[in-house]
């Protein structure tokens, strides 16, 4: 009874909300999604994903590195989760470290930041 103190069954002005509210997640999804942007990006791309991932399936993740024009693609064998544990973050920061280096490794040591 307190809500609809407050919240009148029927609202002023006769106004009734009849949208749906899957609208919002399918604007969200469909029609801004990464994906359509990708094909813009000039900055060197790194995707990570994990082949067992059913979260963010790695047929999405493989879609976007051939969308976009200068990526690279890092797959370990493991579920989503799994991709941040002790097992699997040594090869992660690895690929992350190789990647970087290449990519901003000779500016960075032009301005004093050391490499091995």
């Amino acid at each position: 009874e307190r809500y609809h103190a407050n919240h009148p069954k029927q609202p002023q002005g006769g106004w009734q909300n009849l949208a749906r509210a899957a609208y919002a997640v399918e604007h969200a999804l469909f029609k801004t999604s990464p994906i359509k942007h990708v094909h813009a990006i000039r900055a060197p791309v790194l995707y990570m994903g994990a082949n067992k991932d059913s979260l963010c399936p790695m047929e999405a993740i493989k879609r976007a590195v051939a969308l976009t024009p200068n990526a690279e693609l890092y797959a370990a064998d493991c579920d989503h989760f799994e991709l941040f544990t002790p097992k699997h973050m040594p090869g992660l920061q690895q690929r992350q470290l190789q990647f970087l280096l290449q990519h901003v490794g000779a500016k960075a040591a032009g301005r004093g930041v050391q490499q091995e």
